[in-house]
């Protein structure tokens, strides 16, 4: 009797998984919507996943600041940046595989990798118990605790065998990381548009590995910011930026509202103007895509003291709402340093 009564209880955790193996195995191509959290992007994710087995995909996702594209062919693969106007290509690769990416933490918390591998399984080293069943919906949950780490996935299958949520956590000495998607409208079989898989890099997109861009900043360099968007068209933001605090702030960017809002009631040292990576935000937007490259790879919210002459004399990144006034301080600071520096100069320039 114990022996029937066990396997009464097990069987249904080997059906719900091996329901959804059963489905993605049999399902050749299909498109679903993904609302994705992580604990490495704190704002909630939403974007679809179009698949065509053996190896083509489309994924977008907005998420945030990142407005990010992931296609893969049967010949090659590209993802892109909308906000950073930057693509990478990737080599081909057999079946639904992924290339490395430089936007790591994207890529990785947007990819609905369940669903491209098709095996729960492979995501959990402990076995799936059934732990919950509700309106023809089974969730399955498999937790485990070593020596080095410890964590949980939890899924929810519907009688189909389609996934509908997909929570992992997974904590070692180095830290925890924690994702959680839900799949909803799932269509078997849709329509595929003809140019669905192109892997053309978009038009005035730049290679984030283009080796000629090295799209880096520092304190000494000339920077020239070309022709930014405005309210009044087109404008040559270089001798607007000159001599000025230049504060460079990202699309949706909460750390960039935050100086913002505290530079509003505070009196700088010098003048200052405010652009924007994205297509709004700012006194000026839309940068070129070689300069909105470098001004990117450093982060945002980015300021930049800009000397006369065009050269960058001092940087700042991010904004610590713990210690604002450090900022002006700082800033205050480097404007002394500077005129220090010059007064030899101006004495000999005028003792003529």
């Amino acid at each position: 009797m114990l022996i029937h009564l066990l396997l009464f209880v097990q069987a249904p955790t080997v059906d719900g998984i091996q329901r959804f193996h059963d489905f993605m195995q049999r399902t050749k191509s299909f498109s679903v919507h993904i609302a994705t959290k992580s604990e490495a992007i704190k704002m909630p994710g939403k974007g679809t996943i179009l698949v065509v087995k053996p190896d083509r995909l489309r994924l977008t996702m907005l998420w945030g600041p990142y407005d990010y594209t992931y296609i893969k062919s049967s010949s090659q693969a590209i993802e892109y940046q909308k906000a950073l106007r930057t693509y990478q290509e990737f080599p081909n690769e057999p079946g639904l595989t992924v290339g490395a990416s430089p936007f790591a933490a994207v890529q990785e918390d947007s990819l609905p990798m369940v669903l491209l591998t098709g095996d729960i399984r492979k995501f959990a080293p402990a076995p799936f118990k059934l732990t919950k069943t509700e309106n023809g919906k089974e969730t399955y949950t498999a937790t485990w605790k070593g020596r080095g780490d410890s964590g949980q996935v939890i899924a929810v299958i519907d009688a189909q065998g389609k996934l509908l949520h997909f929570d992992k956590l997974f904590v070692n000495p180095e830290g925890r990381t924690h994702l959680v998607q839900d799949f909803s409208d799932y269509v078997i079989n849709p329509p595929v548009a003809k140019n669905a898989f192109a892997t053309i890099p978009p038009a005035g997109f730049i290679s984030y590995q283009m080796p000629l861009i090295q799209p880096q900043i520092a304190a000494g360099d000339a920077l020239s910011f070309g022709r930014w968007s405005s309210g009044t068209g087109s404008v040559d933001l270089d001798p607007i930026a000159r001599g000025k605090l230049v504060i460079v702030r990202g699309p949706d960017s909460p750390p960039a509202d935050a100086l913002l809002n505290y530079l509003s009631g505070k009196k700088l040292p010098v003048p200052s103007v405010t652009v924007s990576l994205g297509k709004s935000g700012g006194q000026y937007w839309s940068p070129p895509p070689m300069v909105s490259a470098k001004l990117s790879s450093i982060g945002t919210p980015l300021i930049l003291l800009m000397s006369p002459q065009g050269k960058i004399t001092g940087m700042w990144l991010g904004f610590d709402a713990d210690k604002p006034d450090e900022l002006i301080t700082e800033i205050t600071e480097a404007l002394k340093e500077k005129e220090e520096e010059e007064k030899p100069y101006r004495k000999s320039g005028g003792g003529g």
